[in-house]
């Protein structure tokens, strides 16, 4: 496999209810202007793992300042080149990972960048006390509350992320099966308001039953409480990296269905290396925002394989509790991480005495 993420750019947040921040590990280099900083999504590290994009930033005197990048896979030239040229100068790179997840990957990209690479994640889980497991808005408060009244880990989130944008056709195949499923289901929908008429009267005719079967939201969620909330038993998602880590960190397993760019490469992660997920089996990039939705697109997965995923996901089998203890493993090295004494607690005191 291509050595990952730290040549190629990387798309917007995803359906993000949470920031992205730092992470590393070799010291680094200091120059008249101060430390410089890369500040990414996730490590990257040598051949023998997939590519995954990020995006670049630069931290000088306890400021940050964000760098452009391209958000498709067609970047242009000069944007690439401009990537490179400040992969170049900054003198380390922080990262939204714990060292834990994913074992070697940020001493080998050290190797492989001479720069100083260190992992300060999950930083969904930031700030997690005060949460307390409430929302600042009325819609916020809307899933909680539903939330609530579902039983432990009974409830299919599914959310795509803020660029992930299903042609109609593509939709309507998803939601067949989701007002299919036999537990309840929390979809987030971007962009319902761009939606043919005829969808839309599907959604409302389909989803607003009496026992509240199905919650649909129609742009922004609360992402993190809502993973956090012990009523959830799964997540269907995007891939991207900010959704990947904030389901770790609670301990959600997923099934997996990416749109386009890293996304696939984190796919591989999350099924076949860290094993808490099920594949849907997208096979090809999906018509989304960044490309435009084309109203007349076929879809590429079907509501009777959705179905046949969300089953394994949800399952009580072996394999589904096996998928489910992993999940809980990993969700206690990512807030062990995070505690004093940590990999990321004391990566964070590295990155404070570098800068300082």
């Amino acid at each position: 496999m291509a050595a990952r993420g730290w040549t190629t750019s990387r798309p917007s947040p995803s359906c993000r209810n949470s920031s992205t921040p730092p992470s590393c590990s070799a010291r680094p280099r200091r120059s008249t202007a101060g430390v410089s900083w890369r500040l990414v999504g996730r490590p990257a590290s040598s051949p023998g793992c997939a590519t995954r994009g990020l995006t670049p930033w630069r931290a000088s005197s306890a400021r940050l300042a964000s760098s452009s990048t391209g958000t498709s896979t067609n970047i242009k030239d000069g944007v690439l080149r401009g990537i490179r040229e400040f992969d170049m100068a900054v003198d380390g790179i922080v990262v939204n990972s714990f060292e834990e997840l994913e074992r070697d990957s940020a001493a080998r990209l050290a190797a492989a960048t001479g720069k100083a690479v260190l992992a300060v994640g999950p930083v969904s889980l930031c700030g997690a006390d005060s949460r307390a497991g409430t929302g600042s808005s009325d819609e916020a408060r809307r899933c909680v509350a539903w939330l609530d009244a579902k039983k432990a880990s009974s409830v299919l989130y599914v959310c795509f992320g803020s660029n992930g944008r299903m042609p109609p056709a593509q939709l309507m195949q998803l939601g067949l099966a989701l007002v299919a499923c036999p537990w309840p289901v929390l979809w987030v929908i971007k962009g319902a308001d761009t939606l043919p008429d005829h969808v839309n009267e599907w959604l409302q005719h389909s989803t607003d039953d009496a026992d509240g079967q199905c919650l649909v939201v129609r742009g922004w969620a609360p992402q993190v409480p809502i993973l956090e909330h012990p009523a959830v038993g799964g997540f269907l998602t995007h891939c991207g990296w900010g959704s990947t880590l904030e389901s770790v960190a609670a301990g959600v397993p997923m099934a997996t269905w990416p749109f386009f760019a890293e996304q696939f490469m984190n796919e591989k992660l999350i099924v076949d290396v860290l094993g808490i997920g099920v594949s849907v089996g997208v096979t090809k990039p999906t018509e989304n925002l960044l490309n435009g939705v084309k109203d007349g697109a076929e879809p590429e997965v079907g509501t009777e394989q959705v179905k046949r995923a969300l089953n394994k996901l949800m399952d009580g089998g072996a394999q589904g509790e096996d998928r489910r203890s992993k999940a809980r493993e990993l969700k206690a090295k990512a807030k062990a991480a995070l505690e004093n004494g940590g990999s990321s607690y004391m990566n964070l005191e590295k990155l404070i005495q570098f800068a300082a």
